[in-house]
């Protein structure tokens, strides 16, 4: 490859990229316009354990795509992502009847409080459910506070 064509790579690159960006500027922007529904954890888990454990992977992603609101507590990080620049964090919803774990991945530059956080700190989530395996749940957080007055 001469130094031409690499440029013209280089540009197609770039290009791309922007695109890329901005697709998923627009997806991220229509999921945080969406409604807040009234799903539960505790809902999920009631018509999970309702049925087979076949119709329980179907009905698990009827639910993928859905806004919700809920209160947790923050247990744990549990992996590192991107070189540190991104971690998994693992809580649980706060209700003594439901089993549910929550998992969101989040990059520190958009919670750097996220470091300092105390096990069992009280959170409210905003987000998108990504995916149900079991008692598990998935969130794309849109938004996490400490409480109502205090903003990751």
């Amino acid at each position: 490859m001469g130094p031409s064509e690499l440029s013209i790579a280089a540009k197609l690159i770039t290009l791309f990229r922007k695109g890329y960006m901005n697709i998923k500027k627009e997806q991220i922007k229509k999921l945080e316009d969406r409604n807040v529904t009234d799903v539960t954890p505790a809902k999920i888990q009631a018509e999970l354990n309702s049925v087979s454990k076949v119709s329980s992977k179907i009905i698990a992603s009827n639910y993928e795509n859905i806004k919700v609101s809920w209160d947790i507590t923050f247990i744990d990080i549990v992996e590192f992502k991107r070189f540190g620049a991104k971690c998994m964090i693992f809580a649980k919803v706060d209700n003594p009847h439901v089993y549910s774990s929550i998992f969101m991945d989040v990059y520190f530059d958009d919670y750097p409080e996220i470091k300092i956080l105390k096990a069992n700190a009280k959170l409210r989530v905003t987000g998108i459910i990504t995916k149900i395996e079991g008692s598990s749940i998935y969130l794309k957080p849109l938004k996490i506070e400490k409480d109502t007055f205090f903003v990751l």
